[in-house]
């Protein structure tokens, strides 16, 4: 909250600035009632008890708070994906690497088999949630399989690179 008679800054929460000690945006009675922020008005509209405090207005800024929020969520999103994508992109072409050098071909070439294929998998994979149940899961689990294998494959690979190093 924003007191725009002295322009210091309070909690959402507040009633009164701590600061000028008047209410925001009502005017009080004795009794703590709060009264429409009128000049014209002497007493208490709930008790008939008078005189009435000053008041000052508060300008909320919660959706200042909200604005900000989401800018610095965007500007996490941003930075936490650019950098998944860098360490994406430096294992793909690590892998491409070791498996050109293993196989002694040409990167490029490595890249279009390895792209192609794992295009071909999503779709299959795609394609199995398409089917019936029962032929969709073998492929589903036949997929899982081959995975499983990769991973034991990668898992053969690294321990041989940290031997050798």
């Amino acid at each position: 909250m924003l007191c725009l008679h002295c322009f210091h800054l309070w909690p959402a929460e507040s009633i009164y600035c701590s600061v000028c000690r008047l209410p925001f945006n009502a005017r009080k009675c004795g009794h703590g009632h709060s009264n429409p922020h009128s000049r014209s008005l002497q007493t208490c509209l709930i008790c008939n008890q008078g005189p009435l405090t000053g008041a000052v207005y508060g300008l909320p800024l919660t959706w200042l708070n909200r604005c900000l929020a989401f800018l610095i969520l965007l500007f996490a999103w941003r930075w936490t994906w650019d950098h998944i994508g860098l360490v994406l992109r430096t294992l793909w072409r690590v892998s491409v690497w070791a498996v050109s050098v293993a196989f002694d071909t040409k990167p490029q070439a490595v890249t279009g088999s390895l792209t192609s294929g794992l295009v071909w998998l999503l779709g299959l994979f795609i394609v199995s949630y398409a089917l019936p149940r029962n032929r969709g899961a073998f492929i589903r689990t036949g997929l899982q399989s081959g995975i499983r294998r990769i991973e034991k494959l990668f898992r053969l690979v690294w321990s041989t690179v940290q031997r050798l190093l």
